[in-house]
């Protein structure tokens, strides 16, 4: 149970809600029945002045044998606010699987009702109802090659109008080797509808990585058609890449190197819309148990800004802690102001020494 005081601070004092409290209540309630398996119930509320949304449902999962699941949600809701109106609206969740040491396959089912709303969660989307499935196979040699298999999946959504918004068709292949060592790949045809469009786009990937106790090294590529969202959408060819390198070369010392990379081309006259990359360094020397010495740069190429940060800590606890800490920030020039900078060059914007002591009693 919560009472937040911040829904009511309003400018306007006249606001009949202005001074007043919003309540929030969560329940959850569950029975297990037998090993991964159980019913549960939960209900959630928020209250403010004449609004209120109100949350209750049911959901379950339930083991069957070894391989077999089977997981479910329905939830309903009821809305009353000065945006909205009153609504009501319904969500639900289907979940079946198999997974086996060779094949395994998956089902699932899900829909959310336009008026459905959760004040006191988080929902990206609504109106949807979207369908998939899975299909696997994995054989083992375990020689060198560890294991390998391919995985093909099939997803379709639409809105409560039976209007298709997305629809995909991807396989997957991954091979698992000694050593920490992975490769997958992926093929996907892909339908997306935007600003009433239907884009059909078909994409390319490749991943994979090697990690071990002194060195970690990840990175993939994607490629194939995008979107330029916007005013007027068209589709492109668009590239992303991504490298992470993990250094530990002794037991205080870890360094972790990023570099992303996305671009956009126009396929009318191949005209670049826009390239950026972005690299990151994250370093930690750890001196003792309680005192460590942390560094952070990034640098965004197409945002022209660099930023700079070392802190010291010394943690006694979780609550009892010192930081010392300094801070650089840069942007292009002429970011900045294109008629004080005619260049690009970096000027500083922001600089930083600060302290802080945590005491907990």
């Amino acid at each position: 149970v919560a009472d937040d005081e911040a829904a009511g601070r309003f400018d306007d004092q006249n606001d009949p809600r202005y001074g007043t409290s919003a309540q929030t209540v969560v329940g959850r309630a569950r029975y297990d029945l037998y090993s991964e398996s159980y019913l549960g119930a939960i209900m959630t509320a928020r209250e403010f002045g004449q609004e209120h949304n109100r949350v209750a449902g049911v959901d379950g999962r339930f083991r069957f044998g070894q391989m077999h699941r089977l997981s479910f949600m329905a939830v309903g809701s009821s809305t009353q606010n000065e945006t909205d109106g009153e609504l009501s609206g319904q969500a639900v969740e289907v979940d079946f699987t198999r997974q086996g040491r060779n094949f395994g396959y998956a089902a699932s089912y899900g829909s959310i009702d336009p008026d459905f709303r959760t004040d006191s969660g988080f929902l990206p989307r609504v109106d949807l109802q979207q369908a998939s499935g899975e299909v696997s196979y994995r054989w083992w040699p375990e020689s060198f090659l560890m294991s390998w298999g391919p995985t093909v999946t099939y997803m379709q959504l639409y809105d409560h109008e039976g209007v298709l918004q997305d629809e995909q068709l991807q396989a997957r292949t991954s091979l698992q080797f000694r050593n920490n060592l992975f490769i997958s790949n992926t093929l996907s045809r892909d339908l997306e509808r935007y600003r009433e469009i239907d884009f059909e786009k078909i994409g390319y990937g490749v991943y994979g990585g090697i990690s071990g106790r002194r060195l970690s090294v990840f990175g993939g590529f994607n490629g194939g058609d995008g979107i330029l969202f916007g005013d007027s959408p068209y589709l492109g060819q668009t590239t992303a890449v991504n490298v992470n390198v993990t250094m530990n070369p002794t037991s205080r010392l870890s360094t972790r190197l990023m570099a992303m990379s996305s671009r956009f081309m126009n396929p009318m006259g191949n005209e670049q819309v826009f390239d950026v990359k972005i690299y990151r360094s994250l370093t930690t020397y750890q001196f003792t148990d309680r005192f460590l010495l942390r560094h952070i740069m990034e640098h965004n190429t197409l945002a022209l800004t660099l930023g700079n940060n070392i802190l010291l800590t010394y943690r006694i606890n979780a609550g009892t802690a010192a930081f010392l800490g300094y801070d650089d920030r840069y942007e292009g020039g002429n970011r900045i102001s294109d008629t004080l900078f005619l260049s690009r060059a970096l000027q500083r914007t922001n600089r930083a020494v600060f302290a802080k002591v945590a005491y907990l009693f």
